[in-house]
């Protein structure tokens, strides 16, 4: 038998020492691969945790305010409630408007106010029940102020009582009876000296009040050129809400003689049956100096002209 020598024996034991190492790193890669893999599942885990927490925090959240919204809405004495404009008096130069409240429930010594805040103003108004649960009340309103209107309802029965926050309108123009509520413009061209235009202005009418002398003012710099007649257009319906008006030209097309420069300004006028008249700012064009297509368009959006200049019955 031969005997191995030291070298070779320690060339060998060298060998499986590396081997034994190669193998160690491989197992140890494959552990840290494994782990890698361990620690990515559970944080997308963890993500989807966090996703389900957040999901069910916001339903807890919608429950608790349909819960929230359901118990207000069970403690609220008022099923419905209505404004309409119903004339104006004259000397005070007020605007008179109905209110309408529907009660859920009423007893006999149930009392209503409806308190109108008005601007700085606050106003009181005793309302009548009926044996339906049924309350009415006219209101007044000072419409020459671009105020906003809050309104509240204070009901009184059985030893208790209950302030209801009805909501409001943020200027008090929009109670006016009659209303710009829309309209559509063609053009402008500006050939020849002249300005050319058709269009159209809708009035929102909810109260249905009657509608008279409605006209069209056509203005050059500030001055007044001419008139022009409104008339219903033939889409309108007896009885609408919004009634659609044109001016009495032929083909409904404005025309007027200008020089670069100026200003042409369209506006819509009319009385109510009440005997209230509207001015309301409609259309506004400036010439370029160049004689280009004129600049400029409707007033209808603008913050600055929110409702008509009103003129009261003398």
């Amino acid at each position: 038998m031969r005997e191995i020598p030291c070298k070779e024996v320690f060339a060998i034991k060298k060998n499986r020492m590396q081997l034994l190492s190669l193998l160690m790193s491989v197992i140890l890669l494959v552990l840290l691969i494994w782990q890698s893999w361990a620690v990515a599942d559970l944080r997308r885990s963890l993500r989807n945790a966090e996703d389900q927490i957040y999901d069910l925090e916001n339903e807890v959240q919608e429950i608790s305010g349909d819960v929230a919204r359901a118990v207000e809405e069970a403690a609220n004495p008022i099923q419905d409630w209505e404004v309409h404009p119903s004339g104006i008096n004259q000397e005070q130069k007020r605007l008179l408007a109905d209110a309408i409240l529907k009660l859920k429930s009423w007893q006999e010594d149930t009392v209503v106010y409806l308190e109108t805040v008005v601007g700085p103003d606050k106003h009181v108004t005793a309302m009548q029940v009926d044996d339906l649960g049924s309350c009415s009340g006219t209101m007044m309103f000072p419409v020459n102020e671009q105020y906003e209107v809050r309104l509240a309802a204070v009901v009184t029965g059985g030893g208790e009582s209950r302030r209801v926050d009805l909501g409001g309108w943020t200027d008090i123009s929009m109670l006016l009876p009659l209303q710009l509520c829309g309209s559509s413009v063609g053009g402008p061209t500006y050939q020849e000296g002249v300005l050319s235009s058709d269009f159209d202005l809708s009035l929102r009418n909810e109260s249905g009040v009657e509608v008279l002398d409605p006209v069209f003012r056509i203005y050059r710099n500030g001055t007044l050129e001419h008139e022009a007649e409104a008339e219903l257009s033939e889409s309108a319906s007896v009885g609408d809400r919004d009634l659609t008006y044109v001016p009495a030209l032929p083909d409904q097309t404005l025309g007027v003689e200008c020089v670069p420069g100026d200003r042409i300004e369209v506006r819509f006028s009319c009385t109510d049956g009440y005997g209230l008249g509207y001015d309301f700012p409609y259309l506004s064009w400036t010439i370029p100096e160049d004689g280009s297509k004129p600049e400029g368009g409707r007033f209808e959006g603008n913050e600055s002209l929110p409702g008509p200049e009103l003129t009261w019955p003398a």
